[in-house]
């Protein structure tokens, strides 16, 4: 007897019911020869909307931080994360699967996963994005970025395919609690905020995503080096003035996760101040959302 997973399916003469430890039933149809399954999952997976993992901008960049947002992506209640590296490429039964197409040497692979939540009905997974989902051909015929298609399957279920664009880079910058920008004083690992700002001509970490490929390159999956560090390129402007970039590249001990170590201009305002983050060498220049830096 063979077993098979259809959408919709009549029975014809069961025999027989049983289920397995994750929750799925099997029934025994004898009349059709087979054995149907009914997916603990239930209903299946749909995809609403794949974004650069910090900003939530449409978009994903190879070897950044992204996250999906749609329903019925896992059958997890509350907050599943990732407890070793190599990342995982399966939490709790739901995988990710990233494809580039053949026109831009793509590669078809699981992507590694940071999360898989459902809080209140609002579900999300975090996952970072293959480094050679599309080659770098792809920059070469297309400068804007190819296509690349996500597809969650929730324990054998799959969803909708979705396309999204891969642009050399999109940079976005990591919120806390929504409302402070993931800036740190460098020499104390504090967040920087109204009532701990940072002075004028100190040195702090902006924590980003989606600034690109780096050299040397960790691995797909894999945390970023202390020795050597993967470096890239980008400009910070604080305040509406350009800011001395002493580091831009991955934070060490971190998948996927971008460090920028700038200095605080000296002659910029007290107060708050926006902070973008771009790109260096491309033409347009790519910027993150403006985030507010608070000044003493």
């Amino acid at each position: 007897m063979a077993i098979t997973v259809p959408l919709h399916a009549l029975l014809n003469f069961p025999l027989g019911v049983a289920a397995d430890r994750a929750g799925n039933i099997y029934i025994a149809d004898a009349g059709n020869n087979r054995i149907r399954k009914i997916s603990a999952a239930g209903a299946s997976p749909f995809i609403t909307a794949v974004t650069n993992g910090a900003s939530f901008v449409r978009g994903l960049v190879p070897g950044g931080i992204v996250s999906i947002f749609g329903t019925n992506l896992s059958n997890v209640s509350g907050i599943v994360t990732a407890d070793k590296t190599p990342l995982p490429t399966e939490l709790s039964g739901t995988r990710v699967v990233v494809s580039g197409f053949a026109d831009s040497d793509g590669t078809t692979s699981d992507a590694p996963m940071f999360a898989v939540a459902n809080v209140n009905g609002q579900e999300q997974i975090n996952i970072q994005i293959p480094y050679n989902v599309v080659g770098l051909g792809c920059y070469t015929s297309a400068p804007d970025g190819c296509d690349v298609s996500v597809v969650v399957i929730n324990n054998g279920v799959s969803s909708n395919r979705v396309v999204e664009n891969t642009p050399l880079v999109q940079p976005g910058i990591f919120m806390v609690n929504g409302s402070a920008a993931a800036i740190l004083h460098a020499t104390t690992a504090q967040l920087v905020t109204a009532s701990t700002p940072a002075a004028k001509s100190e040195v702090v970490s902006i924590y980003a995503t989606g600034l690109g490929q780096v050299s040397p390159s960790p691995g797909t999956g894999m945390p970023a080096s202390a020795d050597p560090l993967s470096r890239t390129t980008s400009s910070v402007t604080v305040g509406g003035l350009d800011a001395e970039v002493l580091f831009s590249g991955l934070a060490p001990g971190f998948v996927g996760l971008n460090q920028i170590n700038v200095r605080i201009p000296a002659n910029v305002s007290s107060g708050s101040v926006d902070v973008t983050v771009s790109s260096t060498g491309l033409n347009p220049s790519q910027s993150s959302q403006t985030v507010k830096l608070w000044v003493q």
